[in-house]
């Protein structure tokens, strides 16, 4: 870890020392000699907040400029993701005013799956409500007896996709890795029993896995109390194919293959950095 400070001009910085490791221990230690620290620019690391907390609760934890924007540019693509669906239907209404739009059956019913942290589970969910909506265009277009290669044209994703997904017969739910094995692992039972116990104090947690013979980081830690967090409710069950909506034949509309990731790019850059094009895409967003 390399600890750098910040002199008179704001954008020159020195380094004023190089730490061994980054475990909370030797961060904190460096931090507890040094109590005329005021600010700390750190990354999204769960064990250097814990460091620093530890070893200078009265400093003012900040995120560097970088991690600033990387956090807006996940936030705003996972919400774009989420909200696919709502975008595209909203232009299909435009451009079909007179037409009576589908109409979407039951809501599926919720039910709840482990999550390794909120922030991934959000990120998570986004990715399959894009997913999901790109897979009801396809059903769609197919209904209305376009080519394999028209419609994936349309949505933009690739022709071998759509015929995969048409042969699959329902939506492809992404697989979920195996967990790895984990230092933590053995301390399972009793990480649970502390958490049923109502304790919460994940850094309290950790000197006493540490005292019972822990070796493993702090991270690792923080990310198995995420999994024993609530968790939320989310829909995961989808129809072979999409049930209760009437046939409607539509024209090609404008973003039909919009993509989350590509309306990011337009949502973070400068508007006069974007050509007439792309300032009219971002409009229609």
């Amino acid at each position: 870890m390399s600890i750098t400070k910040s002199e008179p001009d704001p954008f020159y910085l020195r380094n004023v020392n190089v730490l061994p490791d980054r475990s909370v221990q030797t961060v904190s230690a460096w931090f507890e000699k040094r109590p005329s620290v005021e600010i700390v620019s750190r990354d999204r690391s769960s064990e250097y907040a814990a460091a620093i907390s530890k070893g200078a609760p009265q400093a003012l934890q900040v995120a560097d400029v970088w991690h600033v924007g990387k956090n807006l540019r996940e936030s705003v693509q996972t919400l774009l993701a989420r909200c696919r669906a709502e975008i595209r239907r909203g232009l299909q209404a435009q451009a079909m005013p007179e037409q009576e739009l589908e109409e979407t059956g039951p809501e599926p019913e919720e039910e709840t799956r482990p999550v390794r942290s909120c922030g991934e589970e959000q990120a998570r969910l986004a990715r399959r409500a894009q997913k999901l909506d790109q897979y009801e265009q396809v059903i769609e277009l197919d209904n209305q007896g376009l080519r394999a290669v028209d419609i994936a044209s349309r949505v933009g994703i690739s022709g071998r996709t759509v015929q995969r997904w048409l042969a699959h017969g329902s939506f492809p739910e992404a697989k979920r890795r195996r967990r790895r094995p984990s230092l933590i692992d053995p301390y399972e039972r009793y990480v649970r029993e502390w958490w049923q116990q109502g304790n919460r104090n994940g850094l309290q947690l950790y000197r006493e896995l540490r005292a019972r013979g822990y070796k493993g980081s702090s991270k690792a830690r923080y990310n198995y109390l995420a999994r024993l967090r609530p968790l939320r409710a989310s829909p995961e069950s989808v129809p072979l194919k999409p049930q209760g909506h009437k046939k409607v034949e539509t024209s090609p509309v404008q973003l039909e293959t919009f993509s989350a990731r590509r309306a990011r790019w337009l949502l973070v850059h400068q508007p006069d950095e974007l050509d007439e094009t792309q300032q009219k895409e971002l409009a229609l967003i």
